[in-house]
């Protein structure tokens, strides 16, 4: 089936029902899933957690069955988060040793931590190195100076790559992945401007896909998993909603308030992860700690 599902159902909350916890106006109801387990605390004044996910796809080739992706999201440095922190994170994923690092956008406030923050990506040493997308706050704190900043670091010979609305290939063990990236559609508060620039930049970013690749997606906006799984990605990668900052018994506060809030979400064979964040601007969170996360794929 192509119905949009969270991988597990949620727990009763305060005398709701499962159904009508999963049923409101249609969205689905995120939820961290089963297999999703908390391994270790580290970095920074607030700390974050280091979270395992398994992700089973159904006909993954075996050379990827075991292939660990690492992935930090919304860091935010500027007023809460510094660069410090930043690099440990980068460094929990090297001691984890995955084999590819991803940060999925909104990675800074305070343009005057620019160098620092890309000193601090630069210090990845995952074997496919790290690949970025944008997220709204690069858009809105200064799009050109950061995008000056990626292209300097690719320049350098450093590991991050950054993806507009495009895609790089890598090969591990003898089998071709290709990681789409795609821009933040801004839109102001328009969902038809929004689900346009989408549109458009999936058609940009899978345009050069073939058959015999394994295809992932890296989307700031967790809604793009519809059009990355029309298009044929396994997996999807994003964060933008913080999973709320606010969840009771593992249920978001506000899960209401994005079509994918929070955790691993299911459309036929595709699947989505939404990290709960790395980082924040509003330094208050409560039943959803600041996250690195790494995913194991496996063959389903």
């Amino acid at each position: 089936s192509d119905a949009i599902a969270p991988i597990t159902p949620p727990p009763a909350l305060g005398g709701m029902s499962r159904r009508s916890l999963l049923t409101n106006a249609g969205r689905a109801v995120p939820l961290l899933a089963a297999g999703t387990s908390t391994v270790g605390l580290a970095g920074g004044a607030t700390g974050f957690t280091l979270k395992s996910v398994e992700v089973r796809l159904p006909g993954l080739p075996a050379a990827l069955d075991g292939f660990r992706i690492g992935q930090i999201t919304d860091v935010h440095v500027g007023t809460f988060i510094d660069t410090h922190y930043l690099r440990e994170t980068v460094a929990a994923m090297n001691e984890a040793q995955v084999d590819l690092q991803v940060m999925t956008g909104d990675l800074i406030d305070d343009l005057d931590q620019l160098d620092g923050t890309m000193a601090a990506l630069e210090s990845c040493r995952a074997r496919h190195g790290m690949l970025a997308v944008l997220g709204n706050h690069e858009h809105w704190r200064g799009l050109d100076e950061v995008l000056g900043a990626y292209a300097q670091s690719q320049e350098r010979g450093g590991p991050v790559r950054l993806l507009v609305d495009s895609s790089h290939v890598i090969e591990h063990g003898g089998q071709r992945v290709r990681i789409v990236g795609v821009d933040y559609p801004m839109s102001g508060r328009s969902h038809r401007v929004k689900a346009e620039r989408m549109r458009q930049s999936a058609e940009k970013a899978f345009q050069d896909t073939a058959s015999d690749e394994v295809v992932l997606c890296l989307s700031h906006h967790p809604d793009f998993f519809n059009h990355a799984a029309e298009r044929g990605a396994r997996l999807t990668l994003a964060g933008h909603t913080h999973g709320g900052q606010v969840a009771f018994f593992g249920v978001p506060a506000f899960w209401f308030a994005f079509q994918y809030m929070l955790g691993r979400y299911r459309r036929g064979d595709h699947q989505l992860y939404v990290s709960g964040g790395t980082g924040h601007w509003l330094p208050f969170r409560l039943g959803v700690p600041p996250e690195v996360t790494v995913l194991t794929l496996r063959a389903a």
